[in-house]
């Protein structure tokens, strides 16, 4: 078994926690600016991003290793 660059895997993971951050912050603006509670929205979409991103970046990692 050949071993992943660490570069690869960073990469990965960071593109998918990136995209989640900006997913969770524009979905916590949104439902907080109809709500009314901005702040607490925004944070809650935030983490939930985070977490939501770290799985794309995970599913992108073992999308790469089943093609090789």
């Amino acid at each position: 078994m050949v071993e992943r660059n660490t570069n690869e895997k960073t990469y990965s993971m960071g593109v998918g926690v990136a995209l989640g951050f900006a997913i969770g912050a524009a979905l916590g603006v949104v439902v907080g600016e109809v709500s009314g509670d901005i702040a607490l929205w925004l944070s809650v979409g935030v983490g939930a991003g985070v977490a939501f991103g770290v799985a794309i970046g995970v599913y992108l990692e073992n999308g790469r290793k089943a093609k090789n």
